[in-house]
């Protein structure tokens, strides 16, 4: 009995090794793909992480405590869905992965398809889909009466638009 409890003890001490270890890997894994040696700029970073959490925004509560899927079921006309919201950013991170993965750099093409996406979500958050008329600063009112969900989706869509349009206008250069 008493070597099992030993076993157990320096498992537990191994997994707890491993969970200290992981922060200090997940620093050393983004180091490693903002140095120059991988040629990733920073528009890729940014394009991708705005995408992911915009996506993780479109799951958590959005307004009054419910989430898009939550008022998308609500009865009436007037009200947005979640995919309304999510294959946009979807889209955004496909972008972005590609160009984490393949390119390493935001070609210009990217960015104008990337701002055609961020800019379909920020035009959603501001027109007649919350207010039933168009507002051209209602994602300012989203922001700031909205739940943490309508928080991530203003901030990564609008990130994601000012990163795309960057890039649209500045493009990486291919040897970065």
């Amino acid at each position: 009995m008493r070597g099992t409890s030993e076993f157990s003890s320096a498992t537990a001490f191994k997994q707890f090794q491993l969970v200290a270890i992981a922060p200090n890997s997940a620093r050393q894994l983004l180091l490693a793909l903002v140095m120059k040696n991988n040629n990733i700029t920073p528009n890729t970073i940014t394009i991708a992480a705005a995408a992911t959490l915009g996506a993780i925004g479109c799951f958590l509560p959005f307004i009054a405590g419910m989430s898009l899927s939550k008022i998308g079921s609500l009865p009436g006309d007037n009200k947005p869905s979640l995919m309304m919201f999510l294959i946009p950013f979807i889209a955004l991170l496909a972008l972005g992965g590609v160009s984490l993965a393949l390119t390493k750099r935001v070609a210009r093409w990217q960015g104008i398809v990337g701002a055609l996406f961020a800019a379909f979500v920020v035009m959603m958050l501001d027109g007649a889909v919350f207010h039933g008329k168009f507002k051209p600063a209602g994602f300012i009112k989203i922001f700031t009466d909205g739940d943490i969900g309508a928080k991530l989706v203003v901030v990564g869509g609008l990130v994601a638009l000012i990163t795309s349009l960057v890039a649209t206008v500045t493009p990486d250069p291919k040897n970065a």
